[in-house]
């Protein structure tokens, strides 16, 4: 596993207030989109153990050209939520030391969860493009809707000891937003995997979306070789042939594939083939239970 990190120069975003002004959501997004990397500087990461007098220390993690930084987590710690603390090791930066929860999964036979985010979790409207856009400027994190059910169904996985893990074309940008409306509306805290939209040649490509999540979602596969994973994704996008590739590319991997219908399309039709096209996380909820015992 890897704790990831991004060095920004200026303050931390502002997520707003449900109260702001229309003025003030924009502004509020304005900040969130455009950001000052600082590339080529040292970082250096320290996980803590249980036990607070045992730490390791990762030295000079550089960040890449978009301000990234990623450090591996010892294979010694023990599954759960751990502390992690970043902090700049040039001196000519003000600053104070970053730090928060990096979940470790044990890689234990048994099951796990991906999930998208948009339109499957968080009530989007990407395919209506005016609506989408118009929730992406003046929306406050308090603001955003998930659908009845979705936060009890992830709460269900986490309790049950099942890893969750996000994996989202939404960019990195957006990340507070998104850590905000997962704990507003009652979601387990979990792992976000979102796309790099810079410019630079390490940045993700805008269109390559298939390629993006494939690369992802296999890498989270290669990490828990022991696991097989539930899919859930929604009928707006490409998340469908997206899992249907996983599914050919990774026999016995996928335990069940649940695509949220937000295009009332047929659950018969052929691109939701070995999978389960749901009208609503009740379906959702009792599809799992009758296949997964659970």
């Amino acid at each position: 596993g890897v704790v990831r990190g991004r060095v920004l120069e200026g303050e931390p975003p502002d997520l707003g207030d449900h109260d702001d002004n229309l003025i003030e959501r924009a502004w509020n997004t304005f900040e969130l989109i455009e950001t000052d990397e600082i590339p080529g500087v040292d970082v250096e990461v320290t996980v803590f153990h249980e036990e607070a007098s045992k730490t390791h220390r990762h030295l000079r993690v550089v960040t890449n050209d978009e301000g990234f930084f990623e450090a591996a987590v010892p294979v010694d710690v023990a599954p759960g939520r751990v502390r992690a603390q970043a902090r700049l090791v040039a001196d000519r930066f003000a600053h104070e030391p970053a730090e928060n929860w990096v979940h470790v999964f044990s890689d234990e036979p048994g099951l796990a969860v991906i999930s998208d985010i948009d339109d499957t979790v968080l009530i989007s409207k990407v395919t209506e493009k005016l609506s989408y856009l118009k929730r992406l400027m003046f929306s406050g994190a308090r603001d955003l809707e998930t659908y009845p059910g979705a936060p009890e169904l992830f709460q269900r996985f986490a309790s049950a000891g099942l890893p969750v893990l996000f994996v989202s074309g939404s960019p990195w940008n957006l990340e507070p937003r998104l850590r905000a409306f997962f704990a507003h509306r009652g979601f387990p805290a979990a792992p976000l995997q979102l796309k790099d939209m810079g410019i630079s040649e390490s940045a993700d490509s805008f269109m390559a979306q298939v390629e993006y999540k494939v690369r992802e979602i296999k890498e989270i596969f290669t990490a828990l070789p022991n696991r097989r994973f539930i899919l859930l994704g929604d009928s707006g996008q490409q998340d469908p042939e997206i899992y249907a590739q996983i599914q050919r590319e990774n026999p016995g991997r996928v335990a069940g594939a649940w695509i949220v219908n937000v295009t009332d399309e047929d659950p018969a039709g052929e691109r939701f083939a070995g999978q389960s096209l749901c009208g609503d996380y009740g379906a959702i909820s009792d599809g799992v239970r009758q296949r997964l015992g659970m």
